[in-house]
């Protein structure tokens, strides 16, 4: 249930009705709230709203008898949903109060809600009835408009995303929107355009560093299904909705016969965040079996697909992750797979294992990327983390030569015409692994992984900035973030 706060000066004429005028509303339409009003001084508290307002409201419907003023208290900040201050004034006071404390931040009501061109209810106060009038006039107007955006059973009003981002960030959006289907999607398209706000686009939350405070609509694509649109007798094109968990739909692929993905198992997020990162592990990227990806252009709503060579896949990136980036929403990814088994072993741990195990099967071969992952990367869900933090840097032949000069045990990997060198060795090789950088800290078994400890987004990207700043330094290479901010 959703809790309002209006907030006036006295709390006898305008946050009182604007209480009375969205309760009655909602009472109206079925929807439950608790609504409640104050003021930013006190020298009315205690006492009925003022005799003029209670009139005008009456002839509307609106019973404004047993509210008593009360002055505005930190802990407000921290009870309601929202906080809706009448003018610029007392919204200053509000930023005052509110400054350094948690919960949610004052907003200037009839700005954000308003559609009569004007952004301050007026006090009526000095002034003849017609300015009780003026104020309900606009009220009315306002509490209508929230009242319509907070019936979108999708969209949700000041929502935490602590449990949506494996970091454990704990950002509140200033709408969440979850939709299912292309009306959904529309909807929320053309409330975000009429609230005058940003659409973001979320995916599991897995590679994200969320700021704060996003004055937004985050929106995140649910619907779950995975259909068959062809086959034959060497391979399979499935059709997977943005919303489907990427490791559910490995083993849902096993299960089937379906082959390809396992070296990808355990991964987090979703099916639609898979193209964006392009993600990859033991040899394997996601881009080898991607068709089409299927999605919505956020600026024109028209629908469009793009095809493998137009999604621009590379090491951990994608057209989505650039040019396209919060303005293109991924529906669906169309992907080919084998009904043949042929394990990729590249990895050497997988290489040696699969040794002692001949004719290995796709099946023990997710098993055991699943062990090998869950013994070097925590668990989220108990130690916050984003995964691998930094990509594995890819230096040209002269900095690779230069570089294993100064030291000789320097692991590489050939990569076209250049090397690749594991992020991790040189994390590790400048004694970082276990070091905390304020609330983060660098994983002892794995160096890549950056453990939040109550952190924020700041937090988080200082302790990166540092680790990057290190590495450069000492080796004169640049690590590359690989989880993306939002915004």
């Amino acid at each position: 249930m959703q809790r309002i706060l209006f907030v006036c000066l006295g709390n006898i004429c305008r946050s009182p009705t604007a209480e009375a005028v969205l309760r009655g509303m909602a009472l109206r339409e079925g929807v439950q709230l608790v609504v409640d009003s104050a003021g930013t001084a006190a020298y009315h508290a205690g006492e009925s709203p003022d005799p003029r307002t209670c009139s005008s409201a009456a002839q509307r419907g609106y019973d404004m008898q047993g509210q008593f003023a009360r002055q505005v208290r930190v802990e407000d900040f921290r009870d309601f949903d929202f906080v809706f201050a009448m003018d610029r004034q007392n919204l200053l006071e509000l930023q005052k109060l509110k400054a350094g404390q948690a919960g949610v931040n004052p907003e200037l009501f009839l700005q954000v809600y308003g559609g009569m061109g004007i952004n301050e209810v007026p006090d009526p106060y000095y002034g003849g009835q017609w300015g009780f009038e003026n104020v309900l006039d606009l009220l009315e107007d306002a509490c209508a408009r929230f009242l319509k955006a907070l019936k979108m059973a999708n969209i949700t009003a000041n929502k935490s995303l602590l449990e949506m981002n494996t970091l454990a960030i704990n950002a509140n959006a200033r709408y969440l929107a979850e939709a299912e289907c292309m009306t959904d999607v529309h909807e929320i398209m053309a409330f975000a355009k009429r609230e005058s706000l940003p659409l973001f686009v979320m995916g599991g939350g897995s590679n994200l560093i969320l700021a704060d405070e996003i004055q937004g609509v985050v929106l995140r694509y649910v619907a779950q299904q995975v259909q068959v649109l062809k086959e034959d007798d060497l391979s399979v094109v499935i059709r997977v909705d943005a919303g489907v968990m990427w490791h559910q739909l490995v083993m849902h692929t096993l299960a089937a016969n379906w082959y390809g993905l396992e070296n990808l198992a355990l991964i987090p997020g979703t099916a639609g965040a898979a193209p964006v990162q392009n993600i990859g592990a033991y040899g394997v990227e996601v881009e080898s079996f991607i068709e089409l990806v299927e999605g919505l252009d956020l600026l024109t709503g028209e629908l469009r697909t793009y095809s493998h060579d137009e999604c621009k896949f590379a090491y951990r990136d994608s057209i989505f992750k650039h040019a396209l980036r919060d303005k293109f929403l991924i529906t669906a990814v169309q992907m080919r797979l084998s009904k043949s088994a042929a394990p990729v072993l590249s990895y050497a741990p997988l290489a040696d294992r699969a040794k002692t195990v001949p004719g290995v099967s796709p099946v023990e071969l997710a098993q055991w990327v699943i062990e090998l992952r869950s013994s070097k990367l925590p668990d989220p869900a108990v130690l916050p983390n984003a995964g691998s933090f930094f990509k594995n840097p890819v230096l040209t032949q002269d900095q690779y030569q230069d570089l294993k000069t100064r030291f000789p045990d320097l692991p590489a990997y050939p990569s076209g015409e250049a090397y690749k060198v594991p992020a991790a060795w040189l994390i590790d090789r400048m004694g970082l692994k276990g070091e905390r950088i304020g609330l983060v800290e660098v994983n002892r078994l794995q160096p890549l992984v950056l453990i939040n400890h109550g952190g924020n987004g700041a937090d988080v990207l200082h302790a990166a900035h540092e680790i990057q700043r290190k590495i450069l330094q000492q080796f004169s290479v640049e690590l590359e973030i690989e989880p993306q901010t939002l915004p």
